[in-house]
């Protein structure tokens, strides 16, 4: 089963936690188990920008380190992406363009925790693949080179010269990702009750997302002016959460003068959770944190068509 997050193991009358991809940590009293839960993850969360553009995709953008096997000393160091929907390698200026593209229609910067989010297998199977064919095609003719002194009793090339088969190629941890949404098609506004029920969908979705990563999460009175209270037992933080729900791919958060003071009172504990995609029942999910510093924002006045009736004389 699983507490606050955490996988619990029970057997041979003790308890153990696991967090994470960690090994198993048996505790025996409340103030052990209360120690694990208050202990600060040492990650710190990363840039994850958000974007339109014609159809949806997810960029991560990872650094990859070429070292020598003979000392560890890393010999070059590349920052990589890897396109998750397309399982393409974004290198140099492939790169460069998609990351100007996502800047040029950037709708806002929300944050991941790199702990959280690995690579598939098969792309870095792929990096590394790349990376050995580039080393080896670098060091070829120095190869071919220090075969022939070898030959001529010239030169020890065991001793002096780095082989390909002595180059390693490690990935790090994703620094930055870029979350591509399609542009909506028109700003078309649901009926209300379907409007509503769009609405009460998101926020149950969110109320889930929530609980699976740990957090405990409350719904409050529409009269506090955010639908959800989550709160992390880890470190006592507390969420303040506004959730807007779509029905297509639509990604944007309207909120009403009462919504938007408490944004701003409340700054980085204030989170818009955008959940759209919900009509084609595999919805999706943007978080913004602090919105109005990492989003982009105007005011408008919203005018309502109201009927004024009176007796017919």
């Amino acid at each position: 089963c699983k507490i606050y997050g955490y996988k619990v193991l029970e057997g041979d009358g003790s308890m153990k936690i696991v967090r994470g991809t960690e090994m198993p940590i048996k505790v025996e009293t409340i103030d052990h188990v209360l120690g694990l839960m208050t202990s600060k993850s040492l990650e710190s969360p990363c840039c994850c920008v958000v974007a339109y553009s014609e159809k949806e995709d997810t960029v991560v953008i990872f650094p990859v380190d070429l070292t020598s096997q003979k000392d560890g000393t890393t010999i070059y160091r590349e920052l990589v992406g890897a396109s998750l929907e397309n399982e393409q390698i974004l290198r140099g200026q492939q790169l460069l363009n998609v990351i100007s593209q996502a800047l040029s229609s950037c709708l806002g910067v929300t944050e991941f925790n790199p702990q959280n989010f690995d690579i598939p297998l098969m792309l870095k199977a792929d990096v590394i693949d790349i990376f050995n064919k580039c080393v080896a095609e670098i060091l070829s003719p120095i190869s071919i080179y220090t075969n022939k002194l070898e030959s001529f009793g010239l030169r020890d090339a065991d001793k002096t010269f780095l082989k390909a088969t002595e180059v390693n190629v490690k990935i790090q941890r994703p620094i930055c990702l870029i979350r591509f949404v399609r542009s909506p098609l028109s700003p078309s506004s649901p009926p209300e009750e379907l409007k509503r029920e769009i609405e009460e969908k998101a926020i149950q979705y969110v109320m889930e997302v929530e609980k699976s990563e740990g957090r405990i999460p409350i719904r409050v009175y529409e009269t506090e002016h955010y639908d959800i209270k989550s709160m992390e037992p880890a470190t006592g933080d507390v969420r303040f959460i506004e959730v807007k729900g779509h029905g297509g791919p639509d990604v944007f958060g309207e909120l009403t003068e009462d919504e938007a003071k408490l944004a701003q009172e409340k700054g980085e504990a204030y989170w818009l959770y955008i959940v759209y995609d919900v009509g084609s029942g595999n919805p999706k999910l943007l978080r913004f944190r602090d919105p109005f510093k990492t989003m982009n924002w105007e005011v408008f006045e919203k005018v309502e068509k109201r009927y004024i009736l009176w007796p017919r004389s």
